[in-house]
């Protein structure tokens, strides 16, 4: 009677790895599923950051001009990073580094105009620093979430630019605003999921790719 009680209590060695075994495999699941959490919040928190920087720039589009005119190049390309740090208008966990914007997640912006068309370049991918790696083309949605789309009446165009190896160079891709839309155009109001994962499908396979957005 004694040795049954034991036997009725106990837990043999092969059901405690076999519980052992459970918990490792449960833990190991919490642990990638919270590191996808945090990683897609730091995404989202970067392009709404960028979204708050898109935001200023629009605000400040007088001074910009007039700084334009101040460097008396107007009509051409003209860089306005530089106008751009000290006006003070970047997010305060930004920098300005060897004329770029830095981002908290250290990609890089430019911003140059031409005419009264600001051009502002978002280094998307580099093969220097890749802030997420393989998840580049989920990070471009997320621009399109927070940036792109909420700003279609004020963009002229969006494209992207890739160089380095890759199967060719130049640009791939383009959407345009509500003011230059027409049939035979990619328009962003008609813009479906698909279209955009397609749009950004085309940075993956290359070293570097930057995302062009045309303002007015």
């Amino acid at each position: 009677m004694y040795k049954s009680d034991i036997n009725s209590w106990g837990r043999s060695m092969i059901e405690m790895l076999g519980v052992l075994a459970i918990v490792g495999v449960l833990s190991v699941g919490g642990i990638v599923g919270f590191s996808k959490a945090m990683r897609t919040y730091q995404m989202t928190n970067a392009a709404t950051e960028y979204a708050g920087f898109i935001r200023d720039l629009i605000q400040f589009r007088e001074a910009l001009l007039k700084a334009v005119r101040e460097k008396g190049q107007s009509g051409i390309n003209v860089g306005l990073t530089d106008v751009i740090a000290k006006i003070g208008i970047m997010p305060k966990n930004w920098a300005y580094r060897s004329g770029r914007i830095v981002d908290s997640t250290l990609h890089t912006t430019t911003v140059t105009a031409n005419g009264a068309t600001f051009g502002v370049n978002y280094e998307l991918k580099n093969k220097n620093a890749v802030a997420w790696k393989g998840d580049v083309g989920e990070y471009c949605r997320l621009l399109f979430t927070y940036v792109i789309i909420p700003y279609q009446d004020v963009l002229k165009t969006v494209w992207v630019h890739r160089y380095g190896d890759g199967e060719e160079t130049g640009t791939a891709g383009r959407f345009y605003g509500t003011n230059y839309c027409s049939n035979n155009r990619k328009c962003l109001r008609r813009a479906t999921v698909p279209d955009i994962q397609q749009f950004c499908q085309t940075c993956l396979d290359y070293e570097n790719c930057t995302l062009v957005l045309g303002f007015e």
